[in-house]
């Protein structure tokens, strides 16, 4: 009787073990690492900026990709390309015009799984116009952190039409196709 007890105490507490890893883990984003890259074609020269991450709820179910979801808000105020001047024109409202739009905003609709990664498709929010995206993420480790998955890198990536969201200035100059490339450094919060 009493290794019978033993025996299910053993398979309860493998249960609630595995049961603790199916559930929703909530990261915390490293703001101070974490950026979202954008890549344009100005007079077929490939260019680089910047938008900073300002926020974050990031949800990962590790044995049921499905249930997870992203929710990013960037700071297009802070936003940067390869000149101060550009810059400047980059936030006017002939592009994301940030007096009026200060932040914008990816939130996932459905995440399946797919590889090392997931594809991930949700609404994207820029200039106060909302159009579906969908975008490839590939789970990362850096050296050195945890097996656990308690520190983890996501790497998302896609692209948008800028015609999409209402910025066709200089059609002619300017590609309409923006690359976009997330890097999230993410802590996983008790």
């Amino acid at each position: 009787m009493v290794r019978f007890f033993w025996i299910g105490l053993f398979a309860l507490t493998l249960v609630f073990a595995q049961t603790a890893q199916a559930e929703l883990q909530h990261y915390e984003l490293d703001g101070t690492r974490s950026k979202v890259e954008f890549f344009y074609k100005t007079s077929e020269t490939p260019s680089k900026g910047v938008f900073p991450v300002k926020d974050s709820d990031i949800r990962i179910e590790w044995r049921a990709i499905g249930r997870s979801s992203v929710d990013v808000t960037i700071d297009t105020g802070r936003a940067r390309v390869f000149d101060p001047i550009a810059s400047l024109a980059l936030k006017s409202g002939d592009f994301l015009d940030t007096s009026r739009y200060p932040e914008a905003r990816f939130l996932s609709r459905s995440v399946k799984a797919k590889g090392k990664g997931a594809v991930v498709t949700g609404d994207l929010t820029l200039k106060g116009v909302t159009r579906p995206v969908t975008l490839d993420v590939a789970f990362q480790r850096l050296v050195g952190a945890p097996e656990d998955n308690s520190e983890i890198v996501l790497r998302i990536r896609g692209n948008v039409s800028r015609a999409d969201f209402g910025i066709t200035a200089f059609p002619d100059v300017l590609e309409d196709q923006i690359s976009l490339d997330f890097m999230v450094f993410l802590r996983r919060t008790p």
